[in-house]
């Protein structure tokens, strides 16, 4: 199972950090064991970000059975359902712990 968390900019360390917790708190609350954690620092808006990238080649191959995330709009920004349906041709099951998406403002 692999946890990806982003923040749109490397200041934004206490974000990041905030996202890792409440993950954390989810993981442990509902008896997951987190195999990576996976984090990338870049706009949402812009699907060039290093683990963003991997993780998409890893889930096209099958190696990755669960992938959680804070907020839909930390993987991506906009096509979230295109990406929900890749996932659950390649058997990989999507967690997200909360809903709701940030707005760029409270990014």
């Amino acid at each position: 199972m692999v946890v990806y968390v982003r923040v749109s900019s490397r200041g934004q360390k206490a974000d990041m950090q905030r996202q890792k917790e409440a993950v954390a708190a989810f993981c442990e609350r509902v008896g997951y064991h987190v195999d990576e954690w996976s984090e990338d620092s870049g706009s949402g808006f812009k699907y060039r970000r290093p683990q963003c990238t991997r993780l998409m080649r890893e889930i096209e191959l099958g190696q990755i059975k669960r992938l959680i995330f804070a907020h839909k709009d930390r993987f991506v920004r906009f096509g979230y359902e295109w990406f929900a349906d890749f996932c659950v041709y390649h058997q990989t099951e999507l967690v997200v712990i909360n809903g709701d998406s940030l707005s760029p403002e409270q990014e």
